[in-house]
């Protein structure tokens, strides 16, 4: 049962990832005045990021779930795929973002960290991921032995 759940949560949220990933691209259409135009980017990257980082939180208690109904851990890979393809997006959407502010004349000065945010966060996920295989399978050893 709790396959199925997990299998229309991930479905859900793959279509709302989708469309939120679309009103980004879309946003660029937009035909407004530079400054109130990347206000409206930069809005709807938040809501993918912060949607897509909701999302990677629920695959990873859902895959803890399933991983102890199933014994095993192979389950575990999906939420740190998941973490991977949401940095990886973005981080493509902080990219345009720069580019998009030089090209306006909005920009600050600086530089784009964006490729390092994201070697930084899929680092962490594999690490978290890394910890919390070794915890599950000492529980999962556990169980068995009882």
């Amino acid at each position: 049962m709790i396959n199925k759940v997990a299998i229309i949560i991930s479905l859900l949220s793959a279509i709302i990832l989708l469309y939120l990933a679309n009103v980004y691209n879309n946003s660029y259409e937009i035909k407004l005045i530079a400054t109130e135009r990347i206000n409206y980017i930069q809005l709807a990257a938040e809501n993918f990021s912060k949607f897509g980082f909701v999302c990677c939180f629920i695959s990873w208690v859902l895959s803890n779930i399933i991983a102890i109904k199933t014994k095993k851990t192979i389950w575990l890979l999906i939420p740190l795929l998941l973490t991977s393809i949401i940095s990886i997006i973005i981080t493509g959407q902080t990219e345009e973002i720069f580019k998009f502010k030089k090209a306006e004349g909005l920009w600050e000065g600086g530089f784009s960290l964006s490729y390092l945010i994201v070697f930084f966060t899929v680092i962490v996920s594999i690490l978290m991921i890394g910890i919390n295989y070794f915890i599950l399978k000492y529980y999962l050893n556990k169980m068995i032995k009882v």
